[in-house]
């Protein structure tokens, strides 16, 4: 398992075409949002996050299909 982290969204990342799965608790997918420009991945990640059914979003590589990381809703 690996360590959690808050180092905000990867900057190597950002310059590829991402696919950002929210999913609800019991692994329920809620959507299916794809992001071609770097400028509006924060963006799309608050919008999702302020969904209060969204508990944690997959992201993953657009072309390749692999999963690169989760974020994960803070909780209090």
């Amino acid at each position: 398992m690996h360590a959690p982290r808050d180092d905000g969204f990867p900057a190597d990342l950002r310059k590829h075409e991402l696919t950002l799965d929210p999913y609800a608790v019991g692994r329920r997918l809620i959507a299916e949002e794809h992001v071609a420009s770097e400028a509006v991945i924060d963006d799309v990640v608050a919008g999702l996050l302020a969904r209060p059914e969204v508990d944690y979003i997959h992201v993953r590589d657009a072309r390749a299909g692999c999963f690169d990381f989760r974020i994960q809703r803070q909780r209090d």
